[in-house]
């Protein structure tokens, strides 16, 4: 009986201390998502989104790059143009902080389940410890 006593201890310390690297790990990754969310928009933005004229820039050569030979030239008005690019930017924004969010969410998720797992497994310890050894 002695032995499987200690068995149920290595186990549950096991359990515990891999809760605690869970929980640490997650800890981290929880504290970077709220600050990932309390920060600016232009966080989420890639390098040609954060000003309009280096959109036009990139929209151009893309443009000429993969033009074919004797291509009309482009009549796209520049108020189309501000158009796209607010909402690409826009676009852009909104999938970053949903992004955010659903990692924020699954960060503390885990972060919640290893500090229940761990307490579950402490306390079931903390009786086992305590309860009369029959012997």
């Amino acid at each position: 009986m002695e032995k499987s006593g200690r068995v149920a201890q290595i186990y549950g310390y096991a359990v515990c201390l891999v809760a605690i690297i869970f929980f640490l790990a997650k800890l981290s990754d929880v504290v970077g998502g709220v600050v990932a969310l309390s920060s600016s928009s232009e966080m989420y933005l890639s390098r040609d989104l954060r000003s309009f004229e280096q959109y036009r820039v990139n929209y151009d050569q893309a443009r000429w790059r993969n033009a074919p030979p004797g291509m009309p030239a482009d009549t796209t008005s520049a108020v189309t143009l501000r158009v796209r690019y607010d909402a690409d930017r826009a676009a852009s924004i909104a999938n970053g902080r949903y992004n955010s969010r659903r990692s924020l969410l699954t960060d503390g998720a885990v972060f919640c389940a290893s500090l229940l797992i761990f307490a579950v497994h402490w306390i079931w310890l903390r009786r086992m410890s305590a309860a009369p050894s029959a012997g």
